[in-house]
């Protein structure tokens, strides 16, 4: 039985994504489907992440200015 020749592949695998990436792609698809703010348990729920990480996650996204939040704490754009 012979072996086929292993190929190296066409295009190089994107490299796994942070989780900071992660809620900002999710909040922007949220955003842009549901055309209203997003609230944490909806961003956790397509992250799979838990709410007290993601709270973390989303503290620090809005500090750095990479998404902001309403006067609820609820996603309404990311920056």
């Amino acid at each position: 039985m012979s072996r086929m020749p292993v190929r190296p592949p066409k295009t190089m695998l994107k490299p796994p994504i942070d989780l900071e990436t992660l809620v900002r792609t999710a909040a922007f698809q949220l955003l842009v489907t549901r055309a209203e703010a997003i609230a944490s348990e909806a961003l956790a729920e397509v992250t799979g992440l838990s709410l007290d990480r993601l709270a973390v996650l989303v503290d620090q996204l809005d500090h750095a200015g990479r998404i902001r939040r309403d006067g609820a704490g609820r996603a309404v754009q990311p920056a």
